[in-house]
């Protein structure tokens, strides 16, 4: 089965100097969930930022949905592949969740009422239609992760791409949000720290250290094999 994302050879340094990351491989494929694990600063979000062309590689080469990630592929490739980022304020803006959620449809160049029922739609695939009219900032934090998510799905990509989804959300959230994310059919890739969240989501691992991908595997594979929990303090 051909990938959905195919990473060859990546390498990316930012202005200061520092080497994010160091010759990069990795393929996702139909009905995978990707777990990124790794310390801050290893690199994981660095790659996810160059899915969509958002960092652009010093080297290599990365391949979506049969595109290959060079700036005249940018508007159709940010079609194929939905980021849900860290922090869900980055994201939602407008005055009310609904009107947040069609603004990208809107955006498009989308016809308001199929906007608007778009958007009535992905709030409803994230059990949010009870906070349609609300403004953004009267969400709990994990509401705003799914707020955010629902923007996304809205768009109707292929690829879910999620920076640290559980950042700031409590026990319930998290497991309301990783059912949600099983739930859902797309292709993911997620970064995380969180091993009972990366076991909840995630078919397979990835483990990446100063730039590298030092390991690869099932995730509990991985999360043995790194002693990833114990680094964590669990």
């Amino acid at each position: 089965m051909a990938a959905l994302i195919e990473v060859r050879g990546l390498e990316f340094c930012y202005p200061d100097g520092t080497e994010a990351l160091r010759g990069i491989d990795l393929e996702l494929s139909a009905g995978e969930t990707l777990i990124l694990l790794g310390a801050n600063g290893s690199g994981k979000t660095t790659l996810l930022l160059h899915l969509n062309g958002l960092l652009q590689a010093k080297a290599g080469r990365i391949v979506v949905c049969g595109l290959e990630v060079v700036p005249g592929n940018f508007p159709a490739i940010r079609n194929k592949v939905g980021f849900v980022f860290q922090d869900a304020d980055d994201q939602l803006f407008m005055p009310t969740v609904l009107e947040d959620v069609a603004y990208g449809l809107l955006n498009r160049g989308l016809d308001p009422s199929a906007a608007r029922a778009a958007a009535e739609e992905a709030l409803a695939d994230v059990d949010l239609t009870h906070v349609a009219l609300r403004a953004p900032y009267h969400l709990s934090g994990g509401e705003k992760r799914r707020a955010a998510l629902a923007g996304v799905l809205a768009m109707k990509p292929e690829i879910l791409v999620f920076d640290e989804p559980t950042t700031a959300l409590d026990p319930p959230a998290q497991r309301n949000l990783a059912g949600l994310m099983r739930r859902l059919g797309h292709v993911k890739i997620v970064s995380t720290h969180d091993a009972a969240f990366a076991r909840a989501v995630g078919t397979r691992a990835v483990f990446f250290e100063r730039g590298r991908v030092a390991g690869e595997g099932t995730v509990d594979e991985v999360l043995q094999r790194f002693d990833w929990e114990a680094h964590l303090g669990h």
